[in-house]
């Protein structure tokens, strides 16, 4: 289920329309499963995901609150955070993206799930705890990235500068390995976590992509409505020409 977490900041409104671009077979994994798709953060195309700046390797450690002694396995921790870190990344945007859609769809199975803040958070049926919030675009190699220390949910909540185009919207869960009560990190990590959602309160739209035929869109409506009925299927926007 869905819990709130004093690092995890939401969008300025829960209204926030978020939309995850996908290929068609994608979608009906989500709709034949009822499931999210969660990827283990260390096989994302960004290697720096989970990863301190260089600025806080000498991390400043207020021993009044954490003591010295408990630093060596909070950094060992944290360089296994993405191991066991799970991610699924949402776009936050009002309308439909023509980079997004050149990024993570490919033409000819292009499709995107619209859906808002509140209603994935609220459709999170999973008996995992499973966090949502923004992520902020740092220049890990110069910033200093504040309230890192002790806490492994932070660094997954930073990107840098040059994914700032995503305005990325993540739910995050973690799934540590323990022995006896203590972490352990020779046990492999699954590459990724279906997490249950309810279909019918997260799923606001659906839209085909940008220049998709007819009988695509026709195609997608039929499998929509058999698994999530009612939720309305749209051709892209980006297809309506000037009125003049």
């Amino acid at each position: 289920m869905h819990k709130d977490h004093r690092l995890f900041s939401g969008p300025a409104t829960t209204n926030m329309r978020i939309w995850r671009y996908m290929d068609l077979s994608k979608l009906v994994s989500l709709l034949h499963t009822s499931t999210l798709w969660f990827a283990r953060a260390d096989t994302m195309s960004d290697p720096y995901e989970g990863a301190y700046g260089a600025h806080n390797l000498p991390a400043e450690v207020d021993t009044s609150i954490i003591p010295a002694s408990e630093w060596p396995k909070i950094k060992e921790n944290a360089q296994h955070c993405a191991r066991y870190t799970f991610v699924n990344c949402w776009h936050m945007a009002d309308a439909e993206s023509l980079a997004m859609w050149g990024s993570y769809a490919t033409k000819g199975q292009a499709v995107v799930a619209q859906s808002t803040f509140e209603r994935l958070t609220r459709s999170i049926t999973d008996e995992r705890s499973v966090y949502a919030g923004t992520v902020t675009y740092v220049n890990r190699r110069e910033d200093w990235i504040s309230g890192v220390a002790g806490n492994t949910f932070w660094p997954i909540l930073f990107k840098r500068p040059s994914f700032s185009y995503e305005h990325e919207l993540r739910a995050v869960t973690q799934q540590w390995k323990t022995r006896d009560g203590v972490v352990v990190y020779d046990v492999e990590p699954p590459p990724g976590l279906s997490v249950s959602v309810e279909l019918g309160t997260l799923l606001e739209a659906v839209y085909v992509g940008p220049g998709e035929p007819e009988r695509f869109r026709q195609a997608v409506t039929a499998v929509v409505e058999a698994f999530a009925p009612g939720t309305p299927v749209h051709q892209s926007a980006l297809d309506v020409g000037p009125a003049f």
